[in-house]
């Protein structure tokens, strides 16, 4: 069966070219999200730093990533037009070790929701925390290095992780008799990192497509991302295991995506 595709329309790759990164607000407050008790928690069933509630972030704070943030089932992150996001990487000193790296990034899980719904006037900008120091001239407290900047270029990558949507649409994933399971863990994270609780021994944070838990739904709304620019990401746990700037696994024709 051919997959669902995606209310998808004008899937523009805009990256530096479309949208303008204003000069920040001089009142603007930082929101270490990972580390805001107000913000976030550690789920210890799911193994993971997930949103307390649902809550909305507004264009008049500065909303900065330094490791993954999960949006769990039954909530929704709403981000206002004009809202920056800055994310940051830190290896921890060990650059051949995985395992203790801080990855900024943001996961809508199944059942969770992500709507980011800009404007053409008033984008939603997501990118690394290097572009705040060199528009303010600061040495950013969450870039671990000790410089300020260098502003990154259309061509620099790696900078923080990316944004993860995931839903429980059909996927095709095959076990060693062909049988379609219809399920998997998305790509860029630790293998069996987190824990599974559905006894399927996937982690239950990163998966996506359907089971038991979360029926086959090929409507899935995973949310909006729309005038969305999402620059200077990615993050490459092993070969073939990334964090794309922008993510999909398993969302249905609910989830809408347009002039990213």
């Amino acid at each position: 069966m051919k997959p669902p595709s995606l209310n998808i329309s004008k899937f523009w790759l805009a990256g530096l070219l479309g949208f303008g990164l204003s000069a920040a607000s001089s009142f603007a407050a930082q929101v270490d999200v990972f580390n805001d008790a107000t913000l976030t928690e550690f789920d210890a069933v799911l193994g993971v730093r997930v949103l307390k509630t649902s809550q909305t972030w507004t264009a008049g704070n500065e909303y900065i990533l330094t490791d993954r943030v999960f949006i769990k089932p039954g909530q929704t992150l709403t981000i206002d037009p004009g809202t920056k996001v800055y994310g940051s990487f830190n290896d921890n000193g060990t650059p051949l070790t995985k395992t203790d790296d801080k990855v900024g990034a943001l996961i809508a899980m199944r059942g969770g929701r992500l709507v980011a719904d800009g404007t053409a006037a008033n984008p939603i900008v997501f990118t690394s925390i290097r572009d705040l120091e060199a528009l303010t001239g600061v040495d950013s407290a969450f870039d671990p290095d000790a410089l300020v900047g260098p502003a990154p270029t259309a061509a620099d990558g790696g900078q923080w992780g990316g944004v993860v949507l995931l839903g429980n649409a059909r996927i095709t994933v095959s076990d060693s008799a062909g049988n379609n399971i219809g399920q998997s863990e998305i790509e860029g994270f630790l293998p069996s990192g987190t824990p599974s609780n559905d006894s399927d021994t996937l982690a239950d944070a990163i998966e996506y497509g359907f089971d038991a838990g979360f029926p086959l739904d090929n409507a899935d709304d995973s949310g909006i991302l729309r005038y969305v620019s999402i620059r200077h990401g990615g993050y490459q746990f092993a070969d073939g295991r990334e964090i794309n700037g922008l993510t999909l696994g398993g969302v249905g024709t609910g989830t809408v995506i347009e002039n990213v």
